[in-house]
């Protein structure tokens, strides 16, 4: 069910090709016996609406996590009915109970979901902006190691 709804999110951000993991990939990073991430649903009328993803986050020399809001999907037709505020509220509460210092996401600046998360108090990192290494930059950076180790 979760990833019919990450394929959705996929499918809306362009990235369908991303979206690589099998059924048991999902089983064993979400149940594992080292669950890699969480994630929430929203259920209207018996029906999945949205979903949201969250991990766990650490940075050296803190001694709390952080929350890392991975993906908040809402299915267009079911926007403006206050589950990306139910599902982030998720997200609160479980940052509180892992004991937290924060939640961060990440979203473009076309995203009408800003809004939103300005209204519930995020707030922009001054001189912060992401950069993601992928693809045929990331292959030749790591096959570089060979001439810069010798």
């Amino acid at each position: 069910m979760i990833r019919i709804i990450k394929e959705r999110l996929a499918r809306a951000e362009g990235a369908l090709h991303a979206i690589n993991a099998s059924e048991a990939d999902w089983q064993r990073d979400l149940f594992g016996h080292a669950p890699r991430f969480a994630a929430f649903v929203a259920e209207l009328a018996g029906s999945v609406v949205g979903m949201m993803i969250v991990s766990e986050r650490f940075f050296p020399g803190w001694t709390q996590p952080t929350l890392h809001v991975n993906d908040l999907f809402v299915a267009p037709e079911s926007r403006h009915r206050g589950i990306g505020r139910a599902l982030l509220a998720w997200a609160a509460h479980e940052a509180l109970s892992r004991q937290a210092s924060f939640i961060d996401l990440e979203v473009r600046k076309n995203n009408s979901a800003r809004s939103l998360y300005r209204k519930l108090g995020f707030v922009r990192v001054r001189d912060c902006a992401p950069h993601v290494l992928t693809g045929v930059a990331l292959v030749r950076l790591a096959e570089s190691i060979a001439t810069l180790i010798g």
